[in-house]
């Protein structure tokens, strides 16, 4: 008998379990589609049949009418776009922006308004418990760099001064022609530049964290619960 919830395999003898065999798990692959707590994930890393968890980007960016931001230390620095997608204005630069010329520069992700964002989101839509901490340590975050460019298409080339990398493998879900997101690593061993993903999928650097970044979210979730 199979325990569909857990992918458990039991040998029952006279009503009774008498052996619990290895557990197997669903198998996933980068691109499969995983509707969990009524959102939409697409996978971004391989997930085979020992591991009991799955790395899943959101589908859409985090909406405004999510959470009630106005409880946060960041109420002032969210605003929502016209597709209603929470907008935000110095993900990174809580401490070293000036007003006046708008420089802007990183304070990591772990310091950021970003990541207040993305926790209070998960702790607000989500299960706690169907979530499990990575390698990295977070139950909910930003992309990396890392998985951009291992995962997901993107190969890195030069264009004139700029590193950029765009690659016609990256899937479409990665990216959307209507906003820009960033991820949650530095720009090389920038300590005031952040890698993003553009407009039509370009991955690029920001010095300047402005309005009209969104938000889009990874999660490491537990296989138990979808």
């Amino acid at each position: 008998k199979v325990n569909n919830k857990t992918n458990t395999t039991y040998q029952y003898v006279k009503g009774k379990v008498t052996e619990e065999k290895e557990i197997v798990y669903s198998a996933y692959n980068v691109g499969d589609e995983i509707t969990y707590k009524g959102m939409k994930f697409y996978v971004i890393s391989p997930s085979d049949t020992k591991q009991d968890y799955v790395t899943l980007l959101k589908a859409e960016p985090i909406k405004y009418s999510d959470a009630d931001w106005s409880t946060t230390e960041i109420a002032s620095k969210i605003s929502q776009d016209s597709n209603g997608y929470l907008t935000t204005a110095y993900l990174y630069s809580d401490t070293c922006v000036s007003a006046g010329d708008q420089s802007g520069c990183s304070t990591g992700y772990d310091a950021s308004s970003v990541k207040q964002i993305v926790d209070t989101w998960y702790r607000t839509k989500l299960a706690q418990d169907d979530l499990k901490e990575d390698s990295l340590g977070y139950k909910a975050r930003l992309l990396t760099h890392d998985e951009l460019t291992t995962n997901l298409g993107y190969e890195l080339k030069t264009e004139g001064t700029i590193s950029k990398s765009t690659n016609g493998e990256t899937p479409s879900w990665v990216y959307n022609s209507d906003y820009w997101y960033c991820t949650m690593s530095p720009y090389n061993d920038s300590t005031s530049g952040v890698w993003d993903v553009g407009y039509g999928g370009i991955l690029d650097y920001r010095y300047v964290i402005g309005d009209g970044g969104v938000v889009r979210p990874v999660i490491n979730l537990k296989k138990a619960a979808i």
